[in-house]
């Protein structure tokens, strides 16, 4: 009977000490679960280059071994926490079979680690070269480029359907590219050149594979006078 008070009794004198490391011990948990985790030390957390390239230049083929995206720059900086590129004086170059060459230079750009979205900046030119007369199924390619604006704006219904009339160039100063689709979109004012006029307005969409063009603002432009067979 003695024993068994006295185990009781230093259960009972010990209980305070016990409580306390009890609340201590979840107090160190509580306080590990909302804690943010520490940043590593190695650079991975921090936007710095971890490697350049000089006249840096990458290819990409498709499965018949052609170029489909030939990429230049003067510099190309890697960064490894988000895997992108910053380019100084890029060039890119979209290809595909039957389908007219889209030609991108800037003054700067920057492109996702796989390399499908990129941006590009300063005095941008897009221009694109058609095609051979006979894409892939021998029959000569055809464009449908279409063109819409605001009420009030002087803008013909085909604003770029120059097929086989000669080299498209596009001008602005920031770019949007998706290069496995080949498109560009932009909300800066433009300036589309081809053999036939010059077409000016405020955001553009644009699908090299599609062939259309859409301006969505302050559309107008100059055409030359065209010789109409009779």
């Amino acid at each position: 009977m003695d024993r068994r008070r006295n185990a009781i009794d230093r259960i009972v004198a010990w209980s305070p000490v016990l409580l306390l490391g009890a609340l201590a011990a979840l107090t160190y948990w509580l306080d590990a679960q909302v804690q943010a985790p520490s940043a590593r030390r190695d650079g991975s957390s921090r936007h710095d280059p971890d490697l350049f390239l000089q006249d840096f230049k990458a290819i990409t083929f498709d499965a018949q071994g052609r170029p489909r995206e030939t990429l230049l720059a003067a510099r190309a900086e890697h960064f490894p926490d988000d895997d992108s590129a910053e380019l100084t004086k890029p060039s890119l170059a979209l290809s595909e079979t039957g389908q007219p060459t889209l030609t991108i230079t800037a003054d700067r750009g920057k492109m996702d680690g796989d390399r499908n979205q990129g941006d590009f900046i300063g005095n941008v030119s897009v221009e694109r070269v058609e095609a051979p007369a006979n894409g892939n199924d021998g029959a000569p390619a055809k464009a449908s480029n279409t063109t819409s604006g605001k009420a009030g704006n002087a803008a013909p219904s085909k604003a770029n359907d120059a097929a086989n009339e000669g080299p498209v160039k596009l001008l602005t100063e920031s770019l949007h590219v998706t290069t496995r689709d080949q498109r560009v979109q932009t909300d800066r004012a433009v300036t589309i050149q081809d053999p036939r006029g010059i077409i000016r307005g405020k955001g553009l969409e644009f699908d090299n594979k599609s062939k259309t063009v859409r301006l969505k603002s302050n559309v107008s432009g100059t055409f030359q006078p065209q010789d109409i067979s009779k």
